[in-house]
């Protein structure tokens, strides 16, 4: 395009020069001439309609891709238009389906309680099926069959009471642990605690029979002169039965003989002048009787076998040497060893009830 601008250019220069240079030519010459100007100006024509057209092309172009790009404007703005709708949609899924996963967990614990109610109504039916059941059994055995275990029970208890009264009530030695001897009496409190008998000191017998024979032992202390509370072999009857029955009752004589340790328990302390008959005192009895049997046993025991009563604890040992309330409860003389509110060896043998 440019070389046939510069063509025309330099032909119209060419043919103005010579135009203004020449002289009178002959009419040849003009008709060539004329022919060159014709043609040059054709060709003018035609490197401007060329050029025409190129802007026009041009200008077509560049309107195209304006449109084009008006038109990907358009479809990114609707993209993102799309995409917001899509994320909004996208949160109400969400909430939707948390909404949805707490209706279905509401659900789900609504039937958990309402299973576990069923399988609570079902259990209480096995359980109440499975008493129904034992209860049949326990009807259907015979009274021979029911009372044989307590029958022997009781006859082993007492041929072990009848042995210990023979051959286990000599008196007790004097306490050897300088601990438990050297001890003040207390008005608080018994003066023994709860498992200072298993040491077994000054012998085995109290933690002894106890342990495996309680019975025996808690007859022996409530039938001692000073608590007086039941004779031995009643008393031993009394709780070895009780004992005995607790399966046949379903508990109902364990809470029996609890109660009897318990009132034993509670005239031992009026007798040594302790805290007694009040709500603190009885609860702690029971608790004592219910949780460590043996235990409440022993110190009972302890308590009773070397611990002076309360009246005989206030009197000053040179007047208790000569005191008529402990010539009643000892025929030994007392020796210038003991200490206040123990009582002395040998003492046991006379104060002993049980046969």
């Amino acid at each position: 395009m440019k070389q046939a601008t510069l063509c025309v250019a330099f032909a119209l220069g060419v043919s103005g020069l010579t135009l203004e240079q020449r002289p009178l030519v002959a009419p040849g010459l003009l008709a060539q001439e004329d022919a060159a100007a014709h043609v040059a100006s054709s060709l003018l024509e035609v490197s401007e309609t060329a050029v025409q057209g190129r802007q026009e092309r041009v200008e077509s172009m560049l309107s195209a891709e304006q449109s084009a790009l008006l038109s990907q404007e358009q479809a990114l703005e609707s993209i993102a238009a799309q995409q917001a709708s899509l994320a909004q949609q996208q949160q109400a899924l969400k909430e939707r389906e948390a909404k949805v996963e707490q209706e279905i967990s509401q659900k789900l614990a609504g039937l958990d309680a309402s299973f576990a109610q069923v399988s609570a109504s079902s259990q209480s039916k096995s359980t109440l099926e499975a008493g129904l059941e034992a209860l049949k059994k326990w009807q259907e055995q015979s009274w021979m069959e029911m009372l044989l275990p307590p029958a022997v029970y009781l006859a082993i208890v007492v041929t072990a009471g009848w042995i210990y009264g023979r051959h286990f009530t000599y008196p007790f030695p004097e306490i050897q642990n300088p601990e438990l001897k050297d001890r003040p009496y207390s008005m608080d409190d018994f003066t023994f605690g709860l498992f200072d008998s298993f040491s077994c000191d000054p012998d085995k017998r109290i933690f002894c029979c106890s342990c495996f024979c309680m019975p025996i032992r808690w007859a022996d202390t409530a039938s001692s002169p000073k608590v007086n509370f039941m004779a031995f072999l009643p008393g031993l009857m009394l709780f070895a039965t009780l004992i005995s029955l607790i399966n046949l009752t379903y508990g109902a004589t364990f809470l029996a003989a609890l109660a009897l340790g318990v009132l034993n328990r509670q005239r031992i302390r009026n007798i040594y002048g302790l805290p007694h008959k009040t709500c603190s005192t009885c609860t702690t009895d029971a608790a004592t009787w219910l949780f460590c049997s043996p235990c409440a046993v022993m110190q009972e025991a302890m308590q009773v076998e070397f611990v002076e009563s309360s009246l005989e604890a206030t009197v000053p040992q040179m007047v208790q040497m000569n005191n008529p309330i402990i010539d009643k409860f000892s025929t030994a003389p007392p020796t210038t060893g003991t200490l206040p509110g123990t009582l002395p060896a040998g003492q046991r043998k006379a104060n002993q009830s049980c046969c």
